[in-house]
This record gives structure tokens, sequence and C-alpha cells, in this order.
């Protein structure tokens, strides 16, 4: 997956994930993803392991499906990995990092020496190793095994990858999930189903943008997901706090020139919380007037810095893109929200009970305002 084009590698990787969201959790469905998976990410082997439950927490691991290339010996029938204790065989490292929201990669041979033996005998050289949450508890994992070469994970395939962990907590909750989980199919559903649609319409975005900018999706929902996990699915979240770690990921939508800021006004914005899904809702606006903000060509102006106003006013939050050039002053809008764009924010719009102004405003050039 490193050395393939990425506009190859992703309508794979969401028709993937698709499949699994909409297939209730089949074991035929489960499987055929793997191996649909295990092929565009070039490893050689995939595999879902369980925590069966138990009073002392996941201290056992139970090898549930498993996908390989004719490259490498299965393991889906070692006695060894059906009944694995964790903790006890010197996995701890893993426990704790999965339970956090946070993924296990690398080459084995840089692995804590504990950790090698069981790894070494079925002949893995790297592998990346994603929690897989079902109803907000840490229900297994999902790993992959390169038994090739010594791969060093990047971030953009890990990020997508966990798009897969995602799907499978989703596909394998008992009931129609709630919540988190079920905000998050529905948004990656939407993004795979709009990157079919849009790479077959031939519209004059590019397919190198329309990677980069899929990708910034997926990679929001995926920090959203883990950002969420950590602090609980249950309270609600500081909006400030929340939206201050999505800055980086809000800049790699932008010119490399632009700088990007959020201001809070006053003490009620800097206290204002929502719940989980009203605030992932935000997030993925403010992402889709970000991405069609950069992707406009109808500004007069180079944009130097991009500032998120956040507020709060009779009891109605808003929030606000404002623009400003070289000299500091305000920039007027000039950009319509594209097709993409139009059906995420339709359908949030409804959800918030929220007033959208678009990319054309005088005093902001975006402007969402969401009643409490």
């Amino acid at each position: 997956m490193q050395e393939r084009d990425m506009a190859d590698v992703l309508p794979e990787i969401l028709a993937a994930q698709r499949a699994l969201i909409e297939s209730g959790g089949r074991h035929e469905a489960i499987q055929s993803a793997l191996a649909r998976v295990g092929a565009v990410a070039e490893v050689d082997r995939v595999y879902v392991f369980e925590f069966p439950p138990n009073d002392a927490g996941p201290e056992l691991a139970a090898q549930r499906y498993e996908w390989c290339s004719d490259r490498v010996t299965p393991q889906i029938d070692n006695p060894e990995l059906q009944t694995l204790p964790v903790r006890e065989a010197g996995y701890g490292r893993w426990l704790d990092s999965l339970a956090s929201a946070t993924p296990i990669y690398g080459r084995v041979q840089a692995f804590p020496e504990q950790e090698r033996p069981l790894l070494l005998a079925q002949s893995i050289k790297s592998l990346l190793v994603l929690p897989i949450f079902v109803d907000g508890a840490l229900w297994g994992f999902v790993g992959f095994d390169d038994c090739t070469s010594e791969r060093d994970w990047s971030e953009s395939e890990i990020d997508l990858l966990i798009t897969i962990s995602l799907a499978l907590g989703i596909a394998l909750a008992e009931t129609d999930p709630e919540g988190l989980d079920r905000r998050t199919g529905i948004y990656l559903g939407m993004i795979a189903r709009l990157f079919e649609v849009h790479s077959a319409t031939f519209s004059h975005t590019s397919q190198e943008h329309l990677v980069e900018r899929t990708q910034a999706r997926i990679r929001v929902l995926v920090h959203s997901y883990r950002y969420f996990s950590v602090i609980g699915s249950e309270s609600a979240t500081p909006l400030p706090d929340y939206l201050r770690s999505l800055l980086p990921l809000f800049a790699d939508l932008l010119d490399a020139e632009t700088q990007l800021q959020l201001q809070p006004a006053g003490q009620d914005a800097a206290n204002m919380s929502l719940d989980i899904e009203r605030s992932l809702d935000i997030a993925v606006t403010l992402s889709e007037a970000l991405a069609a903000l950069s992707e406009s060509q109808q500004r007069e102006h180079a944009i130097q810095q991009l500032t998120i106003l956040l507020g709060m006013r009779d009891r109605k939050i808003e929030i606000a893109l404002q623009a400003y050039d070289r000299g500091g002053q305000p920039l007027p809008g000039a950009t319509a929200l594209d097709a993409m764009a139009q059906v995420l924010l339709r359908r949030i719009q409804e959800r918030l009970r929220a007033t959208i102004e678009p990319l054309t405003g005088e005093e902001a050039l975006f402007k969402i305002t969401v009643p409490i």
C-alpha cells in the first residue's frame, strides 16, 4: 500500500468498510472484507481477535477471523491463539494502548523482548494492530501482518485502516449501534458513497484533490472517534477543547501558507459543552466548509490567516470563519459550497436544527448557528 497510488487504494478500503457497516455482522461479509483489505494493503495476514467477556476484563484473547496470502501459514487453527492470556503472555502494553484507542505498530525486531517470540514464530516482520470498540467498550482488535518486509507504517495508512476497525465495531454490535458508533458509521458510509458518486460524475475536482479531501474527512472522523473513546462517550464535551484538538487536521485542508486559529469569545464560549453527536456534526460541518474554501478558485486575495470564531448568543452557538489578508484586513467571501459539501451539510443542518450561511457573507466567510 505504501508504493501504490492512493487513488487506487482508497476506493477499495472505503468499499470494504461500507460493506462491513451494511452487513449486519455476517461471518462471510467479515471474511470478504478482510480479504479485500488485506490484498489492497499488501499485507500477508489480516485477523480479528476478541476479548471474551469475563469478570477480570480483557485478559484473554481468542482469534475469530483470519485472511492470509498464499505466502504464509494460516494461524486460525493455532490453539495458542484461541485462549491467549494477553497480559500474562507479555502483551500488557497492547492491552493498555488498545484500551486508550492507541494503535500498536512497527517492526517486530523493535518491539519489547517479551513480545517477540510469539510474533516471530508466525514469521511476522512488521505489524499494525488496531482496537475494535463495540458499544463503547473494547471488544478486541484487528491486526495486519507483513511477513515479507519490515514495513514502516505511515500515518495515512494507519488512519485509513482504522476505518476498518471502526466498521468492524459497528458490524459486530449485537444491537443497532447508538451514539458515537452510529454517527461514525453514518459518516463513513456517506464518505464512501460521495467518493463513488464524485468519481463517476467526472466533476471539475481533480482525482488527486478528491483523494486528499476524502482522506482529510477520514482523519477528522478517526481523530474524533479516538478523542471521544478516551474521554468517555457519555459526558458532554467542551466544544472549544474538541475543536482546538482538530486544528492540525483542519489546517491540512488549507494552503500551507494559511495560518489557522480558534478564537472563543467570552466566558460562555469557553464553558460551552455539547453531546458527542452534535460536537461531531459541527466538526464535520467545519471540515466541509474549509475544504470548499481551499478548493475555490474565486478568491481575489490570498488568505494569510483564517480564524474560527466561536461564541454564544441567546442560547445559540455561533461558529464563523473569518479570513484576513496579509495586511490584516478581513476578506469577504465569494465561494459556493460544492455538491459534496451540500449533501453532507443538508443532513447535518436538519439534525442540528441549525442555520448555515454559505461562504458568501460580508462579515464572515461562513457561519453556522446551532440552538442548544
